[in-house]
């Protein structure tokens, strides 16, 4: 039993330092494994309730026992660590699954106007989600197929797991305007259900 109260202290002191560091593992290995920052808690928290809870089970073990090394531990104290012990497994597995997956749902198209430009004249400006100016506009390629690009990895991409996830999109071109210092673009951004 003696073993058990050393097990018991030392798991609690294991327990201490995760609970210090659980951001360290949080932020720097579970990422690195592209969890979310969601799965990442689910997981140090559990890692947390099993190192903690069976080291207080150790500890609960030896004082139990303590006194007595040589003689059997009474099948009542047995039933009360057997108890903690499936609570203790119970609200670790809980706490896992927990930690599921985020799923991406997109199965509706979603559109975005985006006008581009500055100066007066005719503008794009009215009924659009957003705006650039010129600086902004040349860029992002001014108007080349590297503005495509872009514009699908700003308003079609999302992070899931903590990876980047592209969706296909469609963009069209609904206003051309020249003038000022690069006249007024506006592109209609469709985002397509992944398939």
């Amino acid at each position: 039993m003696a073993n058990f109260g050393k097990a018991g202290i030392g798991g609690l002191a294991l327990g201490v330092v995760l609970y210090v560091f659980r951001d360290v593992l949080q932020q720097s290995l579970l990422f690195k494994a592209g969890l979310s920052s969601n799965q990442a808690f689910y997981i140090v928290a559990a890692l947390l309730v099993f190192t903690v809870g069976i080291a207080l089970i150790g500890i609960l073990a030896w004082l139990i026992n303590g006194a007595n090394p040589n003689q059997a531990m009474p099948s009542s104290s047995l039933g009360v660590l057997a108890l903690l012990s499936c609570l203790v497994i119970g609200a670790g597995v809980y706490l896992l699954t927990l930690a599921k997956p985020e799923t991406l749902i997109t199965s509706v198209s979603k559109s975005f106007k985006v006008c581009m430009g500055n100066g007066g004249g005719n503008n794009c400006l009215a009924g659009s989600d957003a705006s650039f100016g010129c600086d902004q506009y040349n860029a992002m390629g001014g108007g080349g197929a590297r503005t495509t690009t872009e514009l699908g990895e700003r308003f079609c991409s999302t992070t899931v797991n903590g990876q980047k996830k592209q969706q296909p999109f469609d963009i069209k071109v609904y206003q051309n305007n020249g003038g000022g210092q690069c006249g007024w673009t506006g592109f209609l951004v469709t985002c397509n259900p992944a398939t």
